[in-house]
């Protein structure tokens, strides 16, 4: 549909124009798709291409390969500016650059949009990866809400983090809060199930073993 493809085009030049990333990457993963139905060769693989770059992180953050990556890194970062930082302390990170890493930290605030939950995600991890106690308090603290919710991202069928629940139990147990993190790591497993993803599941089921449970209430007396 034409109008579709003026949409996708004007979102793209919006997040372009003001620096507004989130409309970028929401704009052209659309874009590509709108020239496809338009038989656009020339406009589908270049958003795709485009389009990719924040898929692409999310795969290698999933896989612990995102340091492999790190040029790559640096280029997606330079191409869509704080959004991208804490991808880049955690290829840094790997790559044994610490200092570099702990100056490319970023103090900016997440915006609580519906992307809200995958750079908080990724933001957690760079947060233990410097341990950072006072960044993972605060990031801690902005969570419980989403914990029952989707996967970071599912909804826009483009990237996928592991549940929100899980994140949680890795701040918890990096924060000493042991019984939560074990109820985190439980519920973490609950939400992988439903949504079919077994290596989830006994990620976060492999967690609940590692800090105790909470003790079971007494039974009563007969």
């Amino acid at each position: 549909m034409p109008e579709r493809d003026d949409l996708c085009r004007e979102l793209v030049a919006i997040g372009t124009e003001h620096d507004l990333p989130v409309y970028r990457v929401t704009g052209l993963p659309n874009q590509a798709g709108a020239a496809a139905g338009a038989h656009d060769p020339a406009t589908m693989p270049r958003a795709a291409a485009e389009a990719l770059g924040r898929a692409r992180a999310a795969i290698r953050v999933n896989n612990g390969t995102l340091g492999e990556h790190l040029e790559e890194v640096r280029a997606f970062h330079e191409a869509f500016g704080p959004i991208a930082s804490d991808l880049l302390v955690l290829a840094l990170h790997s790559n044994g650059l610490i200092d570099e890493a702990r100056r490319g930290r970023t103090s900016n605030p997440i915006r609580p949009d519906y992307f809200f939950t995958f750079p908080t995600t990724v933001r957690a991890m760079a947060a233990i990866a410097l341990d950072d106690r006072a960044a993972a308090e605060e990031i801690y603290a902005t969570l419980p809400a989403r914990r029952d919710g989707l996967p970071p991202d599912v909804t826009s069928l483009s990237v996928e983090l592991r549940p929100v629940a899980h994140t949680l139990g890795e701040l918890a147990a990096f924060l000493g809060h042991d019984d939560e993190a074990a109820a985190h790591f439980a519920q973490a497993a609950t939400i992988a199930d439903r949504w079919n993803a077994p290596h989830r599941a006994a990620e976060a089921r492999s967690r609940t073993t590692t800090w105790p449970l909470p003790a079971a209430p007494p039974s009563e007396s007969r």
